[in-house]
């Protein structure tokens, strides 16, 4: 989408004569203003008395020479209050009619009350009303006409221009129609407006017709041979979206959408902000409803440590955190790419909330122990996780050690420290782990379940949930990817599905379950219904622009080591219920680990720290689950063992 510009102006200014006028653009104004004020008041006076002003002795022609001085510095006075001598009349709106009435307004009212009750001069009364409306219809109209002229001569050629629908006929799709007609080289032609409201049907906003509503789209595009589709609603929902969309995609439609405002910096409705619509669009649901206040209370004024602060979770906590406006912020990170980023943009966003960027390991236990003793932190939010299923298979030794010794070092210390609270960030791969990543994070939340068992000031609690759309290394860029380099887009199972959810959405998730949790939770979050992945690919290349298995290629690679096909939130031995939040559940009951639980991760810990990886692989699968499938690759059509798993050691 082309930016707003003024090239056509710019062109034209840098010849001698636009250089000279733009000099003197203050003086025309404040004359051509002037002029049409003489103009108006003469006219309202040949108006008064039938265009003939020397009758009756000339007292008409006499009169109005003698209060035209008076109504013309009164006017000059109000326009220059009102500021009416500068800004492009090419783009007045609104306000300025507005302002332009106040001015006029006013100035009459002031003329009026000098000449009846200061000079008590006798004068023809409706001249008064006449002026009033004839000098707001001059002043107003040449600037509106100027606007029209503007709008409806530089058109581009409708051959050149691309027609466009736009739904959703109200305030957000009436600043698209005004700027489209602002900006003719954006080559864009509305054709009309298509919205639900039935009674709407058959009316114009600014000439614009309300074609009809959605079931009517079929008719409409036929007759008018629609290029594109601007998605301008707040209230279309995902499920509504994904239908729309995928009703209409063969036809080579565009679809493009403006973000919700609240994305929008300054909440402010642009054709800028337009973008196409993505797959985050067709799988998003409902905007969640938080208790504010209590998330405010728990965070605010608060000294808050994140750890993996550089991550896709992590820096999205780090947002939300931000905006509360804690004590001091800590951010934790290895990565120090990640941590500049987003310590800059933080400290570009909330330039008063104090930041302190820390390099580092979670896992390492004196540089935790400084920074606890140092910075007392109130709030541990423990985002810091290797999360690659396939990669951690062959790399149990790092798993280890970033996802359980880690959290055992920061959550004992926390515990030690008497940290108010200690979120740990789990994930669905937990429930019923069959691979080393989920065995390590099913491991960590026994750490912070154990923990709380103890009692003390700190409340541990975990917070469980899927797939985040967008986040490093996850399907969808994968995805996008493969379909940049032409394909094939690599899809392991025509009957894998997974929960998905956004990046903002979960952690605003993650912030209400850590300010409502009182320790020992394991809180999961609703995570909506599960996507077939075969359809998202399909869905990401239909809005690529490409038509899958003929641009595209899908094809079936099979399970990789640890993988599954569906994925659970909870086991159904644990059992879940509701929480006073209708998107976050808990879990009831969790099945005990062994009595010698804390001995024997010691054990693993330490294995991991020699580096025995075939050895740390078994103690995982004694610790937290049975062995997962074997190494090789799971036939497309072939079912895989999913049975509940040992949980007691």
């Amino acid at each position: 989408m082309a930016d707003l510009d003024f090239r056509d102006e710019q062109h034209f200014l840098d010849t001698p004569l636009g250089g000279w006028l733009l000099r003197h653009r203050r003086s025309m104004i404040v004359g051509s203003q002037l002029s049409l004020v003489v103009f108006s008041y003469i006219f309202s006076f040949l108006l008064r008395f039938d265009f003939d002003l020397m009758s009756n002795n000339q007292w008409p022609l006499y009169t109005m020479l003698k209060t035209l001085p008076l109504i013309l510095i009164l006017r000059a006075v109000a326009f220059y209050i009102w500021d009416l001598y500068r800004g492009w009349w090419r783009y007045v709106g609104m306000e300025d009619l507005l302002d332009i009435i106040k001015a006029v307004g006013i100035s009459s009212l002031a003329f009026t009350a000098i000449v009846m009750f200061v000079f008590h001069a006798s004068y023809p009364r409706s001249v008064f009303l006449i002026d009033t409306f004839i000098c707001i219809s001059f002043i107003g109209g040449i600037r509106f006409l100027l606007r029209a002229v503007r709008e409806y001569t530089k058109l581009p050629p409708r051959a050149l221009s691309k027609n466009v629908l736009i739904y959703g006929a109200r305030e957000i799709g009436i600043e698209i129609l005004k700027e489209i007609r602002a900006n003719p080289h954006l080559h864009l032609h509305v054709i009309g407006f298509i919205d639900d409201f039935e009674a709407k049907k058959g009316f114009k906003i600014h000439g614009v017709p309300v074609l009809g509503g959605r079931e009517e789209l079929s008719q409409i595009l036929t007759r008018y041979g629609i290029d594109e589709i601007i998605i301008a609603s707040r209230t279309i929902k995902a499920r509504e979206l994904r239908g729309f969309v995928e009703r209409f995609q063969d036809s080579g439609l565009r679809f493009r959408i403006i973000p919700a405002v609240r994305d929008i910096l300054g909440g402010e409705v642009s054709i800028k902000n337009l973008r196409d619509v993505d797959v985050e669009d067709l799988l998003g649901r409902e905007a969640v409803q938080l208790d504010t206040e209590l998330i405010r209370q728990t965070f605010s004024g608060k000294r808050v440590l994140i750890t993996g602060a550089g991550g896709s979770i992590g820096s999205e906590i780090a947002r939300q955190v931000a905006a509360l406006f804690p004590a001091r912020l800590l951010l934790l990170e290895r990565n120090e790419n990640n941590l500049f980023y987003i310590h800059w943009e933080l400290a570009r966003r909330w330039h008063t909330v104090p930041i302190l960027p820390v390099v580092g390991d979670a896992g390492d236990a004196q540089l935790v122990q400084s920074l606890m003793a140092d910075e007392k932190p109130d709030i541990i939010l423990h985002a810091a996780a290797y999360k690659h299923v396939p990669l951690m298979e062959t790399n149990a030794v790092a798993a280890t050690l970033n996802n359980i010794r880690a959290t055992r070092t920061l959550a004992e210390m926390a515990a030690r420290q008497g940290v108010e609270r200690f979120v740990l960030i789990s994930t669905d791969k937990a429930v019923r782990p069959q691979n080393v990543m989920g065995r390590t994070k099913r491991l960590a939340e026994g750490i912070t379940q154990g923990l709380a068992r103890r009692g003390g000031k700190t409340r541990f609690l975990a917070v469980r949930f899927g797939n985040v759309l967008a986040s490093e290394g996850s399907v969808i860029p994968l995805f996008r990817r493969q379909i940049a380099e032409g394909g094939p887009v690599t899809v392991t199972h025509p009957e894998m599905t997974r929960y998905f959810m956004t990046i903002p959405e979960a952690v605003q998730l993650v912030m209400q379950a850590a300010a409502m949790g009182e320790g020992g939770e394991i809180f999961v979050l609703e995570m909506g219904e599960p996507v077939r992945i075969l359809d998202l690919a399909r869905n990401l290349i239909k809005l690529s622009g490409f038509e899958p298995d003929r641009d595209i290629e899908i094809e079936f690679v099979g399970l990789r080591p640890g993988e599954k096909l569906k994925e659970q939130l909870w086991d159904d031995a644990e059992g879940i219920g509701p929480t006073s939040h209708d998107k976050i559940r808990m879990v009831r009951r969790t099945q005990p680990f062994a009595a010698d639980f804390d001995q024997r991760l010691v054990e693993l810990i330490a294995l991991a720290e020699q580096g025995a990886e075939a050895e740390v692989r078994r103690k995982l699968r004694d610790l937290a689950g049975p062995p997962a499938e074997t190494a090789r690759k799971i036939k497309p059509h072939e079912t895989v063992d999913e049975s509940p798993p040992d949980m007691t050691g």
